[in-house]
């Protein structure tokens, strides 16, 4: 393990839970303002890692566990202290909450008894909901209160990647952790090579949010299924 995090993009990944551990003893102060500065941190180390991992060579399947251990300490951190600070934001909308809650406790449940890994897919949609959870996070944090359209949008998304997921895991008897989406996966684009779409749909998140750290340098562009 030590010799994995001496890998740069382990060490940038390793930032998000440092960070995650500080700002569970900001509780103490109180101010919300703390955690919205911690989790944009946090955004740029997810946003990094994969994209140092894919310059220099250094992917590998401890760092695609590491990153996924990361998210999925930060994601429940997130969800306390918003309820700790930010109260009114589960009380507006106690019903949605609980079927976020579910279905992202549901899809750790599913991903780790298919294939023993809590993240395993390189969807798009799944990518676009944790850049909307980040800035929701950082907004609701820094400004003391939240904002109804990013929070629905938030909600509308995460749900969508979630049954995007749900349905590839009970329709397709392997997971292809390189899928990019489930318009891929079946029917006429299936043996589609889109790097023109790629381009159009993936740029933001291959230039500002990376590929995943477990992207082997040798499939980070999409291939034929």
């Amino acid at each position: 393990m030590l010799r994995n995090l001496k890998l740069i993009p382990n060490q940038v990944t390793a930032v998000r839970l440092v960070i995650t551990f500080i700002l569970w003893g900001m509780l103490i102060f109180g101010s919300s303002s703390f955690f919205g500065i911690g989790i944009g941190i946090c955004l740029l180390s997810d946003i990094l890692d994969g994209q140092i991992a894919r310059r220099l060579h250094q992917t590998t399947e401890f760092g695609a566990r590491f990153d996924s251990l990361a998210d999925n300490i930060l994601i429940p951190s997130a969800l306390i202290w918003l309820f700790i600070l930010q109260r009114e934001v589960y009380l507006d909308h106690p019903i949605l909450w609980s079927v976020a809650i579910m279905a992202y406790i549901s899809s750790l449940i599913s991903g780790w008894a298919k294939v023993r890994k809590f993240d395993v897919s390189q969807l798009y949609l799944s990518k676009l909901s944790g850049l909307t959870m980040y800035l929701f996070g950082i907004h609701t944090f820094i400004t003391g209160g939240y904002n109804a359209g990013l929070f629905y949008l938030m909600m509308g998304i995460f749900l969508a990647s979630f049954l995007e997921s749900l349905i590839l895991q009970f329709m397709r008897a392997k997971i292809d952790e390189h899928l990019t989406s489930i318009v891929f996966a079946w029917g006429p684009f299936k043996r589609y090579k889109p790097e023109p779409l790629a381009n159009l749909l993936g740029g933001l998140f291959r230039i500002l949010y990376g590929a995943h750290p477990s992207t082997p340098k040798n499939v980070e562009n999409f291939r034929r299924v």
